[in-house]
């Protein structure tokens, strides 16, 4: 009879963990379709940080009410359309985007206040890590 209890809790037991320890492993927080950024361990996003600053700097010229030079700055679809001079940003290659050129020359906001090294290093990676929404 003991055994019989031994066997019995050892399969309940086990008829217990086995679901848990599947859905655990099947459980992820990294999103499929989004590459992680090369200097972090969470890929950066357009709308979750880089829109923020973004709209303190640059939408007043690049924005609903006025786009100079064509350009719109206020969605990722408009930075890769570009306006005038072409592409905002070339997704994947910072060095080539004119975005992150004019911020870091600090040519563009033309007056007022400059974005902070740190906003710039973070549009810098968000385009490296290939500029996802």
């Amino acid at each position: 009879m003991k055994l019989i209890r031994k066997l019995v809790r050892r399969g309940f037991s086990a008829r217990l963990c086995i679901p848990f320890i599947l859905m655990t492993l099947g459980c992820s927080d990294q999103k499929p379709d989004m590459k992680p950024s090369s200097e972090g361990d969470s890929p950066l996003g357009f709308a979750r940080d880089i829109k923020g600053f973004m709209a303190k700097f640059c939408f007043e010229c690049h924005g609903a009410k006025n786009t100079e030079s064509g350009l719109d700055l206020r969605t990722l679809e408009s930075m890769l359309k570009g306006g005038e001079s072409g592409p905002a940003i070339v997704s994947g290659n910072p060095e080539e985007s004119l975005l992150f050129a004019m911020m870091q020359d600090k040519k563009m906001p033309p007056e007022g206040a400059m974005p902070g090294a740190g906003d710039i290093e973070q549009v810098r990676r968000w385009i490296a890590s290939g500029a996802q929404p």
